[in-house]
This record gives structure tokens, sequence and C-alpha cells, in this order.
């Protein structure tokens, strides 16, 4: 890179007009070529970088580099402000096929942006200065700077979704900012913000929430943004210095969140709510978003109606806000916040659903004590729950945070034949219900809604999104089920209850469990469930003693043919610590010591050549090695599993060979 302490030429001839078409600068490169020449000239070396630029046939601007020159063979990235106009700005990024930036007038409120064809042709033309900056965005009422009592979090360690896609840093400690448009280019020395934990809290909850539908990890760890690329993260520095746009509540260039540059964006009000309202805004402009006003009366920023008010609009004096499409009425804005920001220009789009969306896929709640969670993540998610109730009254709870929440819950009660027999949405975010039912089984939905009319004085279930808890109580009926099996992984998915037995196909069909349809097990302490390939219990089987989330990793998934559940003090045979060999077809394994303190061996007869697996599980299913991959020579062949550093506790062997299986349990004393 190539110091030049400087500051770029600019100078404004004659009175400045609106440019009605694109001016043509030439080829990207012949462009280039030009400013560079402009630059390094003697008179400018002797005085200060810059160059002149026409943006119009009668109109010309001098440019003074102020930034650290960033430079290679082909590329140019400069950045720095217009002579003599005061609050001025451009960034100018280009190489011989492709030119990019803008130029901004804040006093005179112009702004032009530079682009290519695509034929490598320059152009630069004039641009709403709102497409390019958030500029005027207002600063916050007093009642906005009010503390607001709550728990004060470890406010330097706070994320929203550790291991997202993207990041956004909230900076409270102070940031010197250098080589950005921000001031011309200049430096910055951002003050800390001065907040207190309790309130730093509080805006990283505003904005923890309201990106909380999207693959974004919201954070006051610096350590964390790190590990992120400059793509994918955009910092918020909220302070009192606003020497970035004073007067103003934030500032941020439009788009900015993946300019590869950590150009950062800012906020100025230092309160919990207000200073939440004003980043969630300022970020959303890092994403593209424009701002949401009025057309009559004439506004750039709507602040609201009843409870409710647009995040890119003026937040500070509504409880409730959220994305907006412009529905209400006279709106200037109609874009679509959520597929804006969830788009492939940002690469972080929407969290995966947590829950299925149909009685057919609901995930299960254990009756007795109700503790859940969830999350709606797009306008069309409606989260499932099954349960089996006694004879009594439910009575649930579903809440969603506890303050500055955007999600509205919409809550149904189902019959076994799903049925809507209750839809409980009362005044205010959150929802409750208390259903006197007969024994049976019950679905339970979560949704998003909106109220009043959104055109006048509320609000649809576009972006009422975010998340919930379900606690409560549900009656515990007198159902002998000792396990439930599912459909899919994560116990979603159908679900069916299972009492002690054994059920061959056809039970297990009667029971409505089709033929290799199970990808997960929950089963009762004290009991085990041995699951076959076959039906009558035959072909290779594995041992379930405790829940496992996924049969994938075993190797089970959809394979299940026959079942048998029993206490495991009375499973014979095949209970943990008896078992110290196992037979599928023509494989036999024995394994020794078992059970077993430092190493214990695993022999296994091979009839033929083949390509052989030898892994070890946990009790729990996850997979702590694999012994070998590979194939192997017929005959006896040994494997050692050293468990010197394991814990103690129940493991599992598998081996594979040719297609075929055999699954046996280790117990590490």
């Amino acid at each position: 890179m190539l110091v030049m302490g400087a500051m770029l030429l600019l100078s404004m001839n004659g009175v400045a007009q609106k440019i009605e078409q694109p001016y043509q600068l030439g080829s990207a490169g012949t462009f280039l070529k030009n400013v560079r020449a402009q630059i390094t000239s003697p008179n400018q070396r002797a005085a200060q970088p810059g160059f002149t630029i026409k943006t119009s046939p009668t109109e010309s601007l001098s440019l003074l580099v102020n930034a650290d020159r960033k430079t290679t063979v082909n590329e140019e990235y400069l950045i720095g402000e217009v002579a003599n106009s005061p609050s001025s700005s451009f960034i100018l990024k280009g190489n011989t096929k492709n030119l990019e930036g803008n130029i901004i007038l804040k006093k005179e409120n112009r702004a032009f942006e530079f682009y290519t064809d695509k034929s490598g042709n320059a152009f630069v033309r004039e641009v709403p200065i709102g497409s390019v900056i958030c500029v005027n965005y207002a600063t916050a009422p007093a009642e906005a700077l009010q503390a607001s009592p709550g728990v004060a979090l470890d406010a330097v360690n706070l994320q929203s979704f550790p291991g997202a896609r993207g990041c956004v840093l909230l900076d409270f400690d102070g940031q010197y900012v250098s080589g950005t448009p921000w001031n011309g280019g200049n430096p910055i020395n951002a003050a800390p913000s001065g907040l207190s934990d309790a309130a730093m809290t509080e805006l990283w909850e505003v904005v923890s929430e309201d990106y909380r539908p999207f693959h974004i990890n919201v954070t006051t760890n610096e350590a964390v943004f790190n590990t992120y690329a400059r793509t994918m993260r955009m910092r918020v520095i909220i302070t009192p210095t606003n020497t970035a746009a004073p007067g103003s509540g934030g500032v941020a260039y439009i788009g900015s969140f993946n300019w590869n540059d950590d150009t950062p964006c800012w906020v100025f009000v230092l309160a919990g709510k207000g200073g939440g309202e004003a980043a969630s805004h300022e970020v959303g402009h890092t994403f593209g978003l424009g701002h949401d006003g009025r057309t009559n009366p004439s506004e750039g920023y709507f602040a609201g109606h009843g409870n409710w008010a647009p995040i890119m609009g003026v937040g500070y004096y509504k409880p409730i806000t959220q994305w907006s499409k412009g529905e209400y009425n006279f709106s200037n804005n109609k874009e679509d916040d959520l597929a804006k920001i969830s788009s492939a220009t940002y690469n972080v789009g929407f969290r995966n659903d947590d829950y299925g969306n149909s009685t057919s896929a609901a995930a299960t709640i254990v009756s007795g004590s109700v503790s859940k969670s969830g999350l709606i993540e797009r306008t069309s998610d409606i989260d499932f729950f099954s349960f089996n109730s006694g004879s009594g009254t439910i009575n649930l709870t579903v809440n969603t945070v506890s303050r500055h929440g955007d999600l509205d819950v919409l809550v149904k009660l189902y019959n076994s034949g799903g049925a809507v027999i209750g839809t409980y949405n009362p005044a205010g975010l959150n929802s409750s219900l208390s259903a006197s039912v007969s024994a049976g089984t019950y679905y339970l939905s979560v949704d998003g809604t909106g109220t009043g009319n959104p055109a006048t004085d509320g609000y649809s279930d576009y972006a009422s999104l975010g998340s919930y808890t379900i606690s409560g109580t549900i009656p515990v009926g007198t159902s002998s089920n000792v396990a439930t099996v599912y459909k899919d992984c994560n116990y979603t998915g159908t679900a069916v209850g299972l009492p002690v037995g054994e059920y061959n196909l056809t039970a297990m069909i009667a029971r409505g469990i089709l033929n290799d349809d199970i990808s997960s097990i929950q089963i009762n302490a004290g009991y085990q469930m041995i699951i076959y390939q076959h039906d009558n219990f035959g072909g290779t089987n594995f041992t379930v003693t405790a829940n496992n989330s996924c049969l994938v990793d075993e190797g089970w998934n959809d394979l299940t043919s026959s079942i048998r559940i029993a206490a495991t003090a009375r499973a014979g045979r095949e209970s943990i610590v008896e078992e110290t060999s196992s037979q599928g077809e023509e494989l036999v394994a024995q394994v020794s010591p078992n059970p077993f303190q430092g190493e214990a061996k695993i022999s296994v007869a091979l009839p033929t050549l083949g390509y052989t697996e030898v892994s070890i599980f946990s009790g729990m299913g996850s997979k702590v090695s694999d012994l070998h991959k590979g194939v192997l020579e017929s005959g006896l062949h040994e494997f050692n599993f050293n468990a010197e550093n394991a814990p103690s506790g129940l493991y599992i062997y598998r081996i594979m060979h040719n297609g075929k299986r055999i699954t046996g349990k280790l117990l590490r004393k």
C-alpha cells in the first residue's frame, strides 16, 4: 500500500446542476489511468494528491484524497472529500473493468454514484442522497433516553446466535476509525458510550430480537466479531462522538454490510430502547434498506400509528417496532425488508425452521410441567407440537421476550383429528390458554399474527416474528408408554408412544409406525429398546438405552422393521453389561474384557474380503472414533479401543462389512 498523506483536490466550477442523464467517463481502464496520472503528477505530489472529474457537461468536482491510498497494478481504492464543500466525502473503488463508489455533498443535499456497464464503460450519475447514506435520522426524544428497569447481563460477552453466518458487533467501548469514507476519509476517535451494563443489555436485546429471524449473531464481543470475514460483518459504534453525522441519531452507508472494508455504521443515541431502535435502523441500511416515510404528509420518517412503527421509520415513540413492506397508508417505500435482508446479496438468509409446520410433523411436548422454547422465523412459519393429556385442565402461556418483542403470539389448540378446538390471542403480544379436556392426544400451534388495520392503526403478520417460550402444565394421563419413536430426527415428525412389549412389523403398522421410518427415539430411564433390521426380530439389531435425537450417525436411520422394549434389569442376554458378543448373519464379534477400564479389544471374524468399518459411539449415539475404515481380508481381525481419557459409561461398537452390520455394547468402568 502506498501511503499518501494527502487531501483530494476538489472544486466546483459554476453553479451545481442536477444531472438528468448519466455522464460517461470513458472506459473504466481509461478513467483510472487518468485519475492516477493526476494524483501522481509533480504538481499534485508537491501539494495535495487529488484529481478532478466531470459529473456533467457543465459541472466538475475536485476530489482530495485524505485516507491512505490503497492501490495495486490494476486497482485503485481512494477515499476523501470534495474541495470547498464542508461535510462532503467520496469513495472510489475500481479496476480496468469495473468502477463503483459515490460522492456525497451533504450540505447541498446531493449525491452521485459511479458505476460500469457490461462493456466496461464508466459513468457517474446524480442520485437521491438517501439512496447512498442515511441522512437526517432524528435524534431520540427525552423519553427514549430514560433508563429502563431490567437485568444487567455480562455486557461484553453477549451473543444472540453463536456460529451464525453473519455478525453484527455492538461496539460500546470506543473506536479509532480511519481509512473509511466517514469524515471525508479523516480519522475519527470515537469515545466510549458510557452506558451502564443494564442499558447495554437492553440495547442488545432490542437489536437481537429485530434480527432474530436471520442467520445473524448480534454480539458485544470483539473477538467473536473478528472471526468473521469482512464481507459478513458490520460494526455499530455507539458513541457520543457524532463527527460522522452531527445532529443525527445515527448514520450508515446503504448496502455497506458486504463492502469488504470494515466501514462501520454509527449510533449516537445513548440509551437502551432508543439506542436499540437506532442501531437496528442503521444496520438495516447496511443491508440495503431505505427509509420508511409517507407521501401525505410528505415526510422521510414515519413515526407509526397505534402502538406500532416501522424499524426503518423512527421507532423511538412506539413499544412495537417491526420490519415493514409499506402496508400503512401513504407509504413511500414498498420494499420487502425481510426479503432484502435475507437475499443472496448479503448471504445471511433466514435461520433454519426449528419445528414442523403441520400436525404430521409436530414435535412432542411431554405432559406434566412444560418448558419449551422456539422461534417464528418467517411470515409463513407455524410451529406445531403434539402431546398426550390426561383428563383435566390444560394451562399454558406462550410468551415472546420479556420486553421489546416483535412477535405477536397466536396459539391454537387441536384435537387428535387435527380440528381446531380453541384459538387464543388476547390483547398484547403474549397468549395464554386454559382448556378442560378429556384424556387423549392434542396438538398446539404457535404462529405470529397482526392486530388492527395495518393501513391505519395496527400491523399485519408480515414481520410478527421472533422468540417465544411455552410454559405451564398439561394433565398427566395414565398411559403406560415408556418410549416414543419419531419419523424425523430431533424428535420431530409423527410421534408414537409405546409401552413395554414386542412389536413385529404388523404390530408397528397397527400403531401408526411405518416400515423403515424411525429416525429418533425417546425412552424413559430404566428401559431399553432394541430395534431390528427385519420383521419378526431378524437381521442386525441396535440397542437404545437413552434418548437418541438422530439415528443417522449409527447407520440406523429409516431401517427399523421390528422392536422390543423391556426394563433394563429384565433384558437378559441383551442387557448392557452381559452382552460380550453380537451376531449378524455371517459376522461374529467378541469383546474382552467387558466391562473394561483402560482398553477393550474387539475381535471380529470376517467371512470374505471386503470393505469394513469399525466405529465406536457413545451411549447417547454420538460418534467417538473410527477404529478402521478400508478393505480387509477374510479371517480374524482385532481392534483396540483405548479409553484412557474417555469418561466412564456405556459405549456402542458398530462393525459394517460388505453391507452387513453388527453392533454391541461396551461398558467403561
